[in-house]
């Protein structure tokens, strides 16, 4: 795996973890018991904790392209396993 190809497979494995970890612990207003703002939807998240999110999806995914390296440079899974 060149540069490039290590580079890209780490970004579409990063942002799928993104999608899977961003509704963990989010509660809106309602849930909350907190009070709505005039003009402010109440689904909208009270604490989203975005940075620990990033850094949770940073760590799940380097170890899964860690993985995805070792498999691809040790020729375990190649191309010719895949019915065509």
């Amino acid at each position: 795996m060149g540069l490039a190809g290590g580079l890209v497979s780490f970004a579409i494995i990063w942002m799928l973890c993104f999608f899977i970890v961003l509704p963990w612990g989010i509660q809106n207003h309602i849930e909350a018991g907190q009070e709505v703002v005039p003009g402010e939807d109440p689904a909208a998240p009270v604490r989203p904790r975005l940075r620990l999110k990033v850094w949770i999806t940073t760590g799940v995914t380097a170890l899964l392209w860690l993985a995805l390296y070792y498999i691809l440079e040790n020729h375990l899974i190649t191309l010719d396993d895949f019915p065509f």
